[in-house]
């Protein structure tokens, strides 16, 4: 299947992987290819410190943001779940 979004990560994210091992990175990795095509399968949230969507995966929030005009998804954080979203 086509993709129709191109995926782009903050800087900070590749600080967050280095605290996942590599296993689990490598599978939430794979998730994330998801969003190319279906960007809005994660929850989307609308809280003070965060609007935007979450893809929960092997115990991990990859927070992200979908810009439809430029068909980006934009992956902000990658954090463990049991982690406050600030």
């Amino acid at each position: 299947m086509e993709k129709k979004y191109n995926v782009f990560f903050a800087d900070k994210v590749f600080e967050d992987l280095a605290d996942i091992p590599s296993k689990i990175g490598n599978a939430i990795l794979d998730n994330i290819e998801i969003l190319e095509r279906f960007p809005r399968i994660g929850l989307e949230i609308d809280r003070k410190n965060w609007k935007g969507y979450q893809l929960v995966t092997h115990g991990y929030r990859v927070l992200y943001k979908i810009d439809e005009k430029k068909k980006i998804v934009k992956i902000y954080h990658i954090r463990h779940g049991k982690m406050d979203f600030q």
